[in-house]
């Protein structure tokens, strides 16, 4: 059973391409490289549609509304959207947070996945395991190694060359097609198995669906990651300028700013109350605290591109503001979410400084 940490998964998916010179990086509405084109370095996108067409020489990294891969890649792919089909061949792993995930040609290395549904087509092949947290999985495709995961619904109906462990809600089929060479564990309902379907090895049913606490992290870790890449992005194209500048006034004064954030988090809500209870004052309480939600919304998402502002000067030595910057900053922003203690109080620290320099610029604005 291969076990998955969230340290490691973070190695495996980012810091190879954070490592690596020369990247290409292209963010708008739509991102495409078209069939002619060739990717000689890692390729970082993120677009409501990004389509890649061309060959990658190195890693994909990409997030998107839909998102297409058609050309070849020699490196990993590791992708977010709502959307995501894989038709080129890949020569390493695909990583993939996900509502809809659809592999039709060759993997040849492991597939991770967490999202609402996989399906691997017949005209796929995964050479490695396809790990899987989500909704629906169905494999129609030969898979070299084995499966893991959890799932409401899987349906198998292709050569599996090694166990399957999984933990099902709903229903779990073998189709006439299905030929696994290993064991089956399983929990959930009873396994629906045609008659057509192999299993070399033994099938072992441990009763009610069961969840394992790695594999429950590492998903909500996935999720986190998505949700915080889709913030910092959506507030990179559409303010980009206000983004960049707010960090700038942020780190100008850092211990100001933090205290002013810090009491205006105590005492905002506090006043939001007491004119919420009396008539006079309830509109005004109410968009006090309305404008409250809406400025500690955006001092989370202003601390996410400012992590990943940090990074890029202090460690990469790079002063750089561009698509990159989000992305690192989330991938950081995720991380320390899940170190106790320490983690939460960066997070907090920083985004009490976003909240002071937010508060103050607001103060300015409505003095002048």
């Amino acid at each position: 059973m291969k076990k998955i940490s969230l340290i490691l998964l973070f190695a495996f998916i980012f810091i190879p391409s954070v490592s690596l010179a020369g990247p290409i990086i292209r963010g708008g509405d739509n991102v495409s490289v078209g069939i002619d084109q060739v990717l000689e370095g890692d390729f970082y996108g993120a677009g409501e549609t990004v389509t890649i067409s061309g060959v990658a020489e190195h890693d994909v990294i990409v997030a998107g509304s839909n998102v297409t891969i058609n050309g070849n890649t020699a490196g990993d792919i590791a992708a977010a959207g709502m959307t995501v089909q894989i038709h080129g061949d890949v020569e390493d792993d695909v990583r993939i947070a996900g509502g809809e995930v659809v592999l039709a040609s060759t993997v040849k290395g492991d597939v991770v996945v967490a999202g609402g549904a996989l399906t691997v087509l017949s005209t796929a092949r995964i050479e490695g395991d396809v790990i899987f947290w989500g909704g629906d999985l169905t494999i129609e495709g030969p898979v070299d190694g084995s499966l893991h995961g959890t799932a409401d619904t899987v349906r198998v109906d292709a050569p599996i060359g090694g166990d399957i462990e999984y933990s099902v809600k709903k229903s779990f089929v073998l189709g006439d097609k299905a030929s696994v060479e290993g064991d089956i564990v399983y929990g959930g309902p009873e396994l629906v198995r045609a008659q057509n379907a192999v299993v070399v090895g033994d099938i072992q049913h441990t009763g009610i669906a069961y969840e394992r606490e790695g594999n429950t992290h590492a998903e909500m870790f996935l999720f986190t990651l998505l949700v915080i890449l889709f913030s910092s992005l959506s507030m990179y194209f559409v303010a980009r300028g206000q983004l960049q500048t707010m960090i700038e006034k942020s780190l100008q004064r850092v211990g100001f700013n933090g205290l002013v954030g810090l009491g205006m988090c105590i005492a905002t809500p506090f006043v939001s109350i007491l004119l919420m209870v009396s008539i006079v004052g309830s509109l005004v309480g109410s968009m006090l605290l309305f404008g409250y939600l809406t400025a500690l919304l955006a001092s989370f998402i202003i601390t996410i591109v400012m992590l990943g502002n940090l990074f890029q000067r202090y460690i990469l030595k790079n002063e750089s503001y561009t698509i990159f910057t989000p992305f690192l900053g989330a991938i950081l922003f995720a991380l320390l979410w899940y170190i106790p203690v320490i983690g939460g109080l960066a997070i907090l620290a920083l985004t009490l400084v976003s909240f002071g320099s937010i508060t103050i610029g607001i103060y300015h604005k409505l003095r002048s």
